[in-house]
């Protein structure tokens, strides 16, 4: 009684050409996903660094302001005067508090009265608030004379007028670079498929 051989598994391997688009297509997709999160992670961090660059030029702007204000009360020691001018400072509502210290690190005014400037940094706030230090100087015989400084503790939004445009710039600039990645992917796509079918058809061809 003869018995039949086993019957031979074929096992069909990919052909190079499939191996050859499937690690192109790998290859192109982490392409465009880097690419995407570089471009998100590039323009996020340039935005950022925007926003708080242009809310310490505003910063410096608004201290060196009362700086002028102050000085000359200072050097009249017109603590009346001084009270006032940091009411005025507070009332805007970016700061947050004002104070204006003697040549010596002596609190002489401050608004409002009880402010902790340790406890405020101490807290949970989100951006940290920004401090601005300007030197009060007067000229004394030639020489230029310290008689104090005034600090200016601010909100770190206050640029925040025109993070709303930085904010639509950057996700138009992120959708613009991310929908080249993917034309430049599908052009690339092509043109592979293009030469694999050309170098499959060159045997046929030459064989005729």
């Amino acid at each position: 009684m003869k018995f039949n051989s086993a019957p031979q598994l074929l096992i069909e391997l990919p052909s190079r050409y499939s191996i050859y688009k499937r690690v192109f297509l790998l290859a192109l997709t982490l392409v465009i996903a880097l690419t995407t999160v570089y471009v998100w992670v590039s323009s996020h961090l340039s935005m950022n660094t925007h926003y708080y660059s242009q809310a310490n030029t505003l910063g410096k702007g608004i201290a060196k302001q009362y700086q002028h204000i102050l000085t000359h009360h200072v050097a009249n020691k017109d603590f009346e005067r001084i009270n006032t001018v940091l009411e005025a400072a507070v009332n805007d509502p970016n700061v947050i508090a004002a104070s204006v210290f003697d040549e010596f690190g002596q609190v002489i005014a401050q608004n409002p009265q009880y402010f902790d400037f340790v406890a405020l940094h101490r807290a949970e706030h989100t951006p940290s608030p920004l401090t601005f230090v300007q030197t009060l100087s007067i000229n004394n015989e030639g020489k230029r004379q310290e008689i104090g400084y005034v600090r200016m503790v601010m909100k770190a939004e206050m640029a925040d007028a025109n993070s709303a445009k930085m904010e639509h710039a950057f996700f138009q600039r992120t959708l613009v670079i991310t929908a080249l990645a993917l034309i430049i992917g599908i052009i690339l796509t092509r043109a592979f498929y293009k030469w694999r079918m050309q170098s499959h058809n060159t045997p046929t061809a030459s064989k005729r």
